[in-house]
């Protein structure tokens, strides 16, 4: 679950949380800056990068949380060798943040209404009595300085960093720029590879349908950000979809392989589709891809083998872990490409020219 995902959770319950953000690195350091994690009396979600750091972190908040205060609002320097004994070596700076019960309740209204077609920002007030805004592209800029919209600017250059620090004259803020919607995924097959996937992609970007004609083999608990989908209509199941939509198809029939990924590659406004099997395998489906109306071209975007090339082994753990590296490193592609598409902004060329 993203962080504001959890916190949208966490301020429907009414429990009062502490948020603790990575504002500042200086040199090395365990987790990027814009990381965050949300402790409460009792838990803890999402990490700024374990070890002693966090462990610290984790105290000071829950020490903020005991003075029982409607808003809260502080930084702290963090050295991480000599003061926390970590190999980085480098400097973290942590803003530590309870929000209003005003405020909880409109970054929740404004973390639900993320949508795929706006960029959303979170701009943060490091001290002072102001409150968290959030804009998008289209909002009213004059709000705020025009060192603010320069900075999210820049923000929406790459998918990273997706976050920063700005000052002006008067006041210390941090800025968000918040696209951490999950990729959908549809997953066909439930068997040890599709079972160690989905394990993995639990703690990922990642929305899973997961599908499958045997009800009995699916594993009693399942994580959050999976739906259990019994397969009743295949082409149900593909028109519902939404286009961009990411396809793993490993099940237990080359047949029923060869019918999903046919339905697929019909509809052609898929995002990635991945096919289990090996280069033999690909070259008997690609005949009957072709004498089935597929073109080349469209064939080309099926990649099977799954996952990634250089990663080798049959091991169901092995090729699930190859997979869910091949589907973070096309999200990022995607992610890069969406945000050059939101700004006009060019994106990089890669040395193919592509």
């Amino acid at each position: 679950m993203s962080w504001t995902r959890q916190f949208t959770s966490l301020a429907q319950s009414g429990e009062q949380f502490v948020t603790i953000t990575v504002i500042e690195v200086i040199g090395s350091a365990p987790r990027e800056v814009g990381a965050r994690m949300l402790v409460t009396e009792s838990d803890e979600y999402e990490s700024i990068g374990g070890g002693n750091l966090e462990y610290t972190a984790i105290r000071r908040a829950r020490k903020i949380l005991q003075i029982n205060t409607d808003s809260h609002r502080e930084t702290e320097l963090f050295g991480l060798g000599i003061e926390m004994r970590q190999c980085c070596g480098g400097a973290v700076r942590l803003l530590f943040e309870i929000l209003s019960a005003e405020d909880l309740t409109n970054c929740a209204h404004e973390f639900r209404g993320q949508n795929n077609r706006t960029t959303k920002f979170l701009l943060s007030p490091l001290e002072g009595e102001h409150s968290p805004i959030v804009l998008n592209n289209k909002s009213d800029w004059g709000k705020v300085p025009e060192l603010f919209r320069r900075a999210t600017n820049n923000l929406l250059r790459t998918a990273v960093p997706n976050a920063c620090l700005v000052s002006d004259s008067v006041s210390e803020w941090f800025i968000t720029r918040l696209d951490e919607l999950p990729t959908k995924v549809v997953l066909f097959g439930a068997g040890h590879v599709g079972k160690a996937l989905v394990s993995l992609l639990g703690d990922l970007p990642f929305r899973i349908d997961w599908v499958d004609q045997r009800a009995d083999i699916f594993p009693e608990n399942v994580p959050d950000n999976v739906a259990v989908i019994e397969q009743v209509s295949l082409k149900e199941i593909l028109m519902s979809q939404e286009p961009g939509t990411f396809y793993a198809v490993m099940t237990h029939s080359h047949g029923l392989d060869y019918e999903i990924c046919l339905g697929i590659l019909k509809q052609r406004d898929f995002g990635w589709l991945g096919l289990i099997g090996s280069e033999t395998k690909r070259r008997r489906f690609e005949k009957r891809f072709v004498a089935d109306g597929i073109d080349p071209f469209t064939l080309k975007r099926l990649e099977c083998p799954i996952g990634i090339g250089t990663i080798k082994g049959k091991h169901p753990a092995v090729i699930a872990m190859s997979t869910a590296a091949k589907l973070l490193e096309v999200r990022q592609r995607v992610l890069d490409v969406e945000l050059s598409d939101r700004t006009g902004i060019p994106r990089k060329l890669d040395s193919t020219g592509s």
